[in-house]
């Protein structure tokens, strides 16, 4: 296929993409359910199957409702901002991960780790937890002053690893 056919079938599909409805369907006792039916250049572009593999596809993670409000980056900021403020320029949110607590709260639990110009990440020294809805940072005084104390020995182990 030639570059200006291929490029005009793109804005074909682009377009048809553009205007695209979505179905809505329901059977009795179940929520509604968005579907997704590829426009006629795509299926025609890409073959069936493809193009069935693509809608599932766009099916499972676009349209997913398990996205939290907050990005696990967002909370990673938070933390990042409230260990420099209340405990030490030291410290660093590593990767959070969302979990679901017992009380059906999603939070992201945020790493925190000891770090040294130059030695680099010494350890972990806690875990703070940021509501994965609201963005709430669900760490208090006591919590702050367990990572304080746990940041404290830890330094001191590897600043003076003979004492």
């Amino acid at each position: 296929m030639a570059d200006e056919e291929h490029e005009l079938s793109i804005a074909a599909m682009r377009e048809d993409w553009d205007a695209m409805s979505e179905d809505w369907c329901s059977e009795a006792g179940d929520t509604a359910m968005q579907t997704i039916e590829l426009p006629e250049t795509v299926r025609k572009a890409l073959g069936p199957e493809a193009a069935r593999d693509l809608a599932t596809w766009l099916e499972e993670h676009l349209h997913r409702a398990d996205v939290p409000p907050i990005s696990a980056l967002v909370a990673r900021q938070k933390v990042n901002v409230l260990t420099l403020d209340r405990i030490s320029n030291l410290l660093l949110a590593d990767e959070p991960a969302l979990v679901e607590r017992p009380d059906g709260k999603r939070v992201w639990r945020v790493p925190v780790d000891l770090t040294f110009p130059e030695k680099g990440r010494a350890g972990r020294v806690g875990t703070i937890e940021v509501d994965a809805e609201s963005g709430e940072v669900r760490c208090g005084d006591t919590e702050l002053a367990q990572i304080a104390e746990a940041t404290r020995q830890l330094a001191q182990r590897v600043l003076h690893p003979d004492a």
